[in-house]
């Protein structure tokens, strides 16, 4: 009888740690995705839609293991710094966009997928704008562009 009760008390504690687990695995996802889209203003070009991500979990998921990286990616610090990008799980070309704290746009970095290489801001930047590569020159976008807007607003969550 107390091996029986063992071993149901050791399934029970073994179905709670999974369940646990699974729990603490999934708000740890949720955090790491991005909590905020922004449409962004370019010298009349506009951007749509693009996830901007502001902590460290979210820029270091960035957009590693999506394949259709869509509008992109914004990544938002609240200070200037050298900042540098890799390609580290990303299977898509992309070129990513140095940005200042007034808006304008640094130096444009294009990068080759499931690399390691780092792709540093020669000057101290407060965001990255990661795009398909190309993406940029198609919209008329370089060196000197300014981001003259935006409009921010959380993602609502199922």
């Amino acid at each position: 009888m107390r091996v029986k009760w063992l071993a149901v008390a050791a399934l029970s504690f073994l179905g709670t740690a999974i369940a646990m687990t699974v729990v603490v695995a999934r708000k740890a996802d949720e955090a790491s995705r991005p909590a905020s889209v922004c449409n962004l203003q370019f010298d009349g070009v506009t951007l749509e839609n693009v996830p901007q991500v502001t902590t460290k979990i979210q820029m270091e998921r960035g957009l590693s293991g999506v394949t259709d990286v869509g509008a992109g990616m914004l990544f938002t610090w609240t200070d200037d710094a050298p900042r540098v990008f890799w390609m580290r799980a990303t299977s898509t070309p992309l070129s990513v966009a140095f940005i200042d704290a007034a808006g304008t746009v640094l130096q444009i970095e294009d990068m080759e997928p499931e690399t390691e290489v780092f792709h540093w801001s020669t000057l101290p930047a407060r965001e990255g704008l990661e795009v398909k590569a190309g993406e940029f020159q198609r919209l008329g976008i370089a060196p000197g562009s300014r981001l003259t807007g935006r409009e921010c607003k959380p993602i609502e969550r199922k």
